[in-house]
């Protein structure tokens, strides 16, 4: 089995959602509630399989965790999901995560692009 899916949503309820949609399609899960967690986690736990995530959060935006992402040498490989409510991102994360998806989403579009990127 791959390595977990990291989940980064300030919103425990979309949190619950993805992780348990996750959890049910089979998938290994762990959850930060914000970028600065995310970025903790990354530097302490081995490379998740996949991460999805928001981009506007309370502590910093998650640019700066995709940023720390792909800066570093051992994660830089790792595809994101990107889920936002927020399409003034969409021009610029495009061209550096594998989806992007504006808010509301349907839980399946979701879960087929975690398949496809990690089959």
């Amino acid at each position: 089995m791959p390595n977990p899916i990291l989940v980064v949503e300030d919103d425990p309820d979309l949190r619950y959602l993805y992780t348990t949609a996750l959890t049910q399609s089979n998938y290994d899960v762990i959850q930060a509630r914000n970028s600065g967690e995310a970025i903790n986690l990354l530097q302490s736990e081995d490379a998740p399989a996949l991460i999805v995530m928001d981009i506007s959060m309370p502590d910093a935006p998650g640019t700066k965790a995709i940023d720390f992402v792909r800066s570093e040498e051992r994660l830089m490989n790792i595809p994101i999901i990107v889920i936002t409510a927020n399409e003034h991102y969409e021009e610029r994360l495009t061209p550096i995560v594998e989806r992007f998806f504006l808010k509301p989403v349907a839980i399946s579009e979701i879960i087929r692009a975690v398949k496809e990127l990690i089959p």
